[in-house]
């Protein structure tokens, strides 16, 4: 009996279960597209999602692992007309829905949103209706009101102000691009070259 005071039981550790990408999709799939899919959106691949009803603007909601063994929403815009730089150099355009990548960046960077990916399915599903319910009224309002190219200065301006304070971006106003004005200026020139 005095063992019981001196030599408390231990709780049992929690086991370590890497979840893939692939596994962390199945698991919060149903929540995710329960949510989206009434929008418009479309899997795009593993953990992302795309809308493609208001091209040359895509909206775009994705999960993002980080550091600690968490993983977390993203959401935000990808632009037809926006260049990216591939590893030889050249410069292409993400045009399509395969091809489409997230170019104005909201990053829910708050504990509340975070997600354990490295104890097992339970864990993910235990947390990921909380965490949708955290970000959708944010994501919608920013898909709402981008829908046509006039409106992206808005956007930015919303950005800079930092009216999605909300959410603990780590990122500054000039960072929330994924682009970069000289590939926009490399483009641009080589348009007028051959033209």
């Amino acid at each position: 009996m005095w063992e019981y005071f001196f030599f408390p039981r231990r709780t049992e550790p929690k086991k370590y279960e890497l979840l893939s990408n692939q596994k962390l999709h199945r698991v919060i799939a149903p929540v995710i597209e329960s949510r989206l899919c009434p929008l418009g959106f479309v899997r795009q691949k593993d953990l992302t999602w795309l809308r493609s009803k208001d091209a040359p603007i895509r909206q775009v909601f994705t999960f993002v692992k980080w550091k600690g063994g968490v993983f977390a929403p993203r959401w935000g815009l990808s632009f037809d007309f926006v260049p990216h730089v591939v590893a030889n150099a050249t410069i292409k355009w993400h045009r399509t829905e395969k091809s489409a990548g997230i170019d104005f960046v909201v990053d829910a960077r708050e504990r509340e949103c975070n997600i354990s990916y490295i104890y097992g399915p339970q864990e993910v599903s235990g947390r990921i209706e909380r965490v949708m319910q955290r970000v959708m009224p944010s994501a919608t309002k920013l898909w709402d009101s981008t829908r046509c190219v006039s409106q992206i200065p808005a956007a930015f301006e919303w950005r800079k102000e930092g009216k999605h304070s909300d959410f603990l971006s780590l990122l500054s106003a000039s960072h929330c691009l994924r682009f970069f004005p000289r590939a926009q200026w490399a483009a641009h020139r080589g348009k007028n070259r051959a033209g």
